[in-house]
């Protein structure tokens, strides 16, 4: 398995190529079963397999300072990160050891962490400090009832954290897998902002919207397909993880550019797919961590993340990063077509959807979920896709 994808100059020669003749990435056809988005039983255990996946948790940059947390429900458990003052983050199950409250709420800085309810006081790292009253209790009581960690490790940017329903004894040891493939992406960002936002769409349908260009044209005829071309990418795969290229018309300025300074970063969007639920999507000043968690069948939420590179404003008022006025519209769209694809389910009209050669990463995605969930039922001569070529 690879573990990194393209350099810079490797991908902008693909594209390249594909503007001089006209062409894109393909793979091989995927068909999808309209009852795996309909299906009691299949979401489930799509749900289940996912609670015993590694998984991001949020963005480093989210908790930067020692006493940062951040708390958010991962695939309906609640959760928290929490910067020790060691400089590490800790993720932790959102209960005190009490009497099950939840300990903290939304984003903040705290010097310890203190319940709410009867006052039971953690240490940043998890370990009690202080219990009121603590006669009457037994004398080893502290010892017994730290906050409950997960596993978890930090590199490149993102919080990785092992699922909450899978092995309780599992370390931090490779779990930074997808990490790898984000490289220098996060690098240099500071968090502007993080939004929630509850859609009734089928999470797959979320994850689909974000790794195809086919329709740009059709579907963001006046944002994205002005600097953008249609159904032109660049196609990659590692292990589980994808990420598609969305070249600007602007790229093709780097055909003189030697291969040693061409860049994507300005001249692109690159949509990472981290399997199973993360998308880190790229603009000139701005990245986009999305995390999307299935709720019910046909209702999911999605946790975004807004970094940007660029400094803040003297006078501490925020300042609109350069591609977030394109990337909110090109989302508001998005979400139209999903939610049109969410309600042609309901008519009955097919028994499968059909995912072209230029889609071959949704099909890549929807192998890898049957995969984890040991589907016996995929035709491997039409879904089985393939490593691209330029």
């Amino acid at each position: 398995m690879t573990t990194s994808f393209a350099t810079d100059a490797d991908v902008v020669e693909r594209v390249l190529i594909h503007v001089r003749d006209s062409t894109t990435d393909l793979g091989e056809p995927w068909f999808e079963p309209v009852s795996n988005y309909s299906d009691a039983a299949r979401f489930q255990a799509e749900l289940t397999a996912l609670r015993r996946m590694p998984t991001v948790f949020a963005p480093a940059a989210s908790v930067v300072e020692p006493g940062n947390y951040l708390a958010r429900e991962t695939l309906g458990v609640p959760l928290f990160v929490s910067r020790g003052r060691d400089g590490r983050a800790r993720v932790f199950r959102n209960s005190c050891r009490h009497r099950g409250a939840a300990m903290v709420d939304g984003q903040g800085c705290a010097q310890a962490l203190v319940c709410n309810y009867h006052g039971w006081s953690y240490r940043l790292d998890g370990s009690i400090a202080h219990i009121p009253h603590a006669d009457g209790f037994p004398d080893n009581i502290a010892d017994e009832r730290a906050l409950v960690e997960l596993a978890s490790c930090e590199a490149n940017g993102l919080i990785i954290v092992a699922g909450p329903d899978g092995d309780a004894s599992a370390t931090s040891t490779g779990l930074d897998a997808p990490q790898l493939l984000l490289a220098d992406t996060l690098a240099g960002h500071r968090l502007v902002t993080t939004t929630q936002e509850e859609l009734p769409i089928n999470w797959k349908v979320l994850i689909e919207q974000t790794l195809e260009g086919y329709h740009i044209r059709s579907a963001h005829r006046s944002t994205f397909y002005p600097v953008q071309y249609d159904n032109l990418n660049v196609i990659e795969f590692s292990g589980m993880h994808s990420r598609v290229t969305y070249p600007y018309r602007n790229i093709e300025r780097q055909a003189t550019v030697s291969p040693a300074e061409r860049r994507l970063r300005g001249y692109s969007t690159t949509v990472t797919h981290l399997f199973p639920n993360t998308i880190v999507s790229t603009f000139p000043e701005l990245t986009l961590v999305s995390l999307i968690d299935p709720l019910a069948i046909d209702k999911s939420l999605i946790t975004t993340f807004m970094l940007t590179t660029a400094a803040p404003n003297p006078d501490g008022e925020e300042f609109a990063p350069d591609g977030l006025s394109l990337a909110a519209e090109g989302a508001v769209e998005d979400t139209k077509m999903s939610l049109a694809v969410q309600s042609g389910f309901r008519s009955g009209a097919n028994d499968t959807i059909v995912f072209g050669r230029n889609e071959s990463a949704i099909g890549h995605f929807h192998r890898n979920l049957d995969d984890a969930l040991g589907a016996d039922d995929v035709d491997a001569s039409t879904a089985t896709p393939v490593q691209l070529t330029p």
